[in-house]
């Protein structure tokens, strides 16, 4: 089983009321989910493993579990591959700091965004934080994307204390100059099978 899959689960545990413990996927089955052979899998054998009374939980004042959600569930096990540790994610958080994410598909860098923003208001609820997403969906709707990243830009150079954080649908969305003033660029890749049986797991 992966190094990161513990990290994701626990990642999944402080954003959704009911992820799949790492227990509760035997490795057999989860290399199954990764190389395609799920017609292996015994059902039955996966029903054994969860527990038959489950814990009153209210939804009330949740939010949509990440089973339902499965892009934010594949943008939350890309996350965790690239940063295996809580530690790593601390990293970024440290006063100064500046952290630029290339998304792709740029359709998850939405996602991205809004998971990542959960799991650091779980993890670190007082760190000063300047997130900006250039896909529009952590931003206002109408924003363009190179205008978001001209205000994370500003809002970088203007307050030095908090940390800062812009992650972008595409690369070539980031202007050559600011590029060559900005800490390298880090790529998180399309989903691959270990990142889908990850999310299907939920």
């Amino acid at each position: 089983m992966p190094d990161w899959l513990p990290r994701f689960y626990t990642a999944a545990a402080l954003i959704d009321a009911r992820p799949l413990t790492a227990e509760e996927m035997p490795e057999h089955v989860f290399e199954a989910l990764v190389e395609g052979r799920i017609g292996e899998i015994d059902l039955e054998e996966i029903d054994e493993t969860v527990p038959i009374e489950e814990p009153e939980i209210s939804f009330a004042d949740t939010r949509p579990g990440l089973a339902q959600r499965p892009l934010r569930a594949l943008a939350l096990a890309r996350l965790c591959r690239a940063l295996p540790t809580a530690e790593d994610l601390a990293r970024w958080l440290a006063p100064g700091a500046i952290t630029v994410i290339a998304c792709r598909p740029a359709g998850l860098a939405g996602d991205l965004a809004i998971v990542l923003a959960q799991l650091i208001e779980a993890e670190h609820p007082t760190r000063k934080l300047n997130l900006v997403c250039s896909s529009g969906r952590a931003t206002a709707p109408e924003t363009k994307p190179l205008d978001a990243v001209a205000g994370f830009w500003k809002d970088a150079l203007a307050e030095g204390g908090g940390a800062h954080l812009l992650i972008l649908g595409d690369a070539a969305q980031l202007p050559r100059r600011m590029a060559r003033l900005l800490p390298p660029v880090l790529q998180l890749g399309p989903p691959d099978r270990e990142v889908v049986a990850a999310a299907l797991s939920l």
